[in-house]
């Protein structure tokens, strides 16, 4: 059975936004699905996060599925190169990604400890063989969608990673905080072999 491990956003937890749906589609599909509620959520420790997840993803194996949300996709990134993690598919829901706390500072200062801890472990993006679908809406207050794909495009620089890129219109930043809160994303299951 494949399994796939759903990592929810910063702030929320496994009962928000779309993960519920997601959980329920991909277990019609016999996946075998974790969606843990990740600890400290408002203010995360990396070395925290990444303790709580390792039950899950050492349990990951070619052909399974890792989604993240927002922070939770420069989790995953982690993970997978830390623990050298090969061909899965990867989907980044809304990535945040290095230049984002410089960018924003204004909007997100409160969080800029969190996101200096986060960003100071940089990926190198080791030739894994893992295949990378990036989520990117064109009205995300805090994701902006050049930027993130700069910083992604290092996925298939010099290494086996492939990366593709699904942009969507006015779909904020995938979350319950949207001006419509979002909970599905057919568009997901297209990538989810």
């Amino acid at each position: 059975m494949k399994k796939a491990l759903l990592l929810h956003g910063w702030e929320w937890d496994s009962k928000g936004c779309w993960f519920p749906w997601l959980k329920g589609e991909l277990e019609q599909q016999w996946f075998e699905v974790f969606v843990p509620d990740l600890p400290n959520t408002q203010y995360p420790v990396y070395e925290e996060q990444m303790w709580a997840i390792k039950e899950y993803a050492d349990d990951l194996w070619e052909g399974d599925i890792i989604v993240g949300h927002s922070l939770w996709c420069t989790l995953a990134s982690h993970y997978i190169e830390k623990h050298m993690l090969k061909k899965l598919t990867v989907i980044l829901i809304a990535p945040v990604y290095p230049t984002l706390w410089e960018e924003l500072a204004e909007k997100l200062w409160k969080y800029l400890e969190t996101l200096n801890k986060y960003y100071s472990r940089e990926n190198t993006f080791e030739a894994l063989d893992n295949d990378y679908t990036v989520f990117l809406s064109d009205n995300d207050p805090f994701i902006k969608m050049e930027s993130a794909i700069k910083h992604y495009n290092n996925f298939t620089k010099d290494n086996k990673n492939s990366v593709e890129y699904k942009q969507f219109h006015n779909w904020y930043h995938f979350s319950d905080g949207a001006p419509e809160p979002i909970k599905q994303i057919p568009e997901i299951l297209n990538y989810i072999k």
